[in-house]
């Protein structure tokens, strides 16, 4: 493998695209599109109220209190004789446990009674202890959802973020590669590239790196988009990054793969197939714990799984820390195949 050819076909691939960029742009905004059309669905829920119990009454919650008042979005109404918000009534409860201080140790607990309304709570309240502490709270302190699973669902609408993510990631990586590796082998280019100090890995890896960064920017656009326009609570995690980035090389090495190892139309329809499979057991259309148990084993593996729950969530799901290197691990293995399935006439 040589690096210098690896750039070079690399260098090629991105001028090229300026050329015929129809594919890229709409891998890039048509799940964009997708999400701004169904914002409304995403928008947050008005009149979210949240009811403070402030057992400590002391220096420190009184300043998260005074924080709290300055947030929007959110109602926060203070516990006590004259309080009009009914704890029965209050989407959440908010409890300042006494001896409350701003100090490592503290605790605050969140008490969630309406599962859709969490994220934006979460965050309003994280927003108070940290303009509360002047900085960074300290790392100890922390709120806690204490509502049982119902409340540490994500509702069915934040499910369309990382959805869209995940299907900007996969169009783009497989069409781009895809719609290459076709359009050489349909043209005689990889005759004429064997001429040339190119090998087939060079030329995979250059094309695989490319759909690859290609889809990562779906990703960004995608989550920018969520944030800015829709006002979603949209985290992205050190192990969300790394799985997207090592997803979206496997996938686009599989789009090369498929375009050497097939025929055209068999191999414009393997990733449809694919992709409909990495939607139903991703937990975009139902909740992944509603399905049967095959299907739930390929939902640990599906990285829209990690998707859709990892951008509405500012822990990353347990159990996928590790996943990135075993698509890092797959995308060696396709890329070795595909460089072995190249119509490469000169070896």
């Amino acid at each position: 493998m040589g690096l210098r050819a690896v750039a070079n076909e690399f260098r090629w691939g991105m001028q090229s695209t300026r050329h015929n960029p129809w594919d890229v742009v709409f891998g890039l905004f048509f799940p964009v599109a997708l999400l701004l059309l169904f914002g409304s669905a995403l928008a947050p829920d008005a009149d979210v109220r949240v009811l403070v119990v402030d057992e400590a009454d002391n220096d420190a919650s009184r300043a998260v209190v005074a924080a709290l008042f300055n947030t929007t979005g959110v109602r926060f109404e203070v516990d006590g004789p004259f309080a009009q918000l009914e704890r029965g009534d209050a989407d959440a409860v908010l409890n300042l446990p006494a001896g409350f201080a701003l100090a490592p140790g503290a605790n605050a607990t969140l008490e969630i009674h309406r599962p859709d309304a969490l994220p934006m709570v979460r965050e309003a309240v994280r927003a108070a202890l940290h303009d509360a502490a002047h900085g960074p709270a300290p790392a100890a302190l922390h709120v806690t959802a204490d509502a049982g699973d119902a409340a540490q669902r994500l509702p069915y609408r934040l499910h369309l973020v990382g959805g869209m993510a995940g299907l900007s990631l996969f169009t783009v990586a497989t069409t781009l590669t895809l719609a290459a590796t076709s359009a050489h082998a349909g043209a005689g280019l990889f005759r004429r590239l064997a001429a040339l100090p190119v090998r087939p890995l060079d030329w995979v890896l250059a094309k695989t790196l490319q759909a690859g960064l290609w889809s990562l920017l779906g990703v960004g656009l995608v989550a920018a988009a969520a944030w800015a326009w829709l006002d979603a609570p949209v985290h992205v995690d050190a192990p969300l990054v790394l799985l997207a980035a090592s997803a979206s090389l496997f996938f686009a090495a599989l789009g090369v793969l498929a375009g050497a190892a097939s025929k055209a139309r068999a191999a414009a329809i393997l990733p449809r197939l694919l992709y409909v499979l990495l939607v139903f057991t991703g937990g975009v259309f139902a909740p992944v714990d509603a399905l049967p148990a095959p299907l739930r084993a390929v939902s640990a593996i599906n990285p829209l799984t990690y998707f859709v729950e990892g951008f509405g969530r500012s822990a990353f799901l347990d159990g996928a820390g590790a996943l990135w290197i075993a698509y890092l691990a797959g995308t060696a293995l396709v890329v070795a195949l595909a460089a072995r399935f190249l119509p490469w006439t000169q070896r």
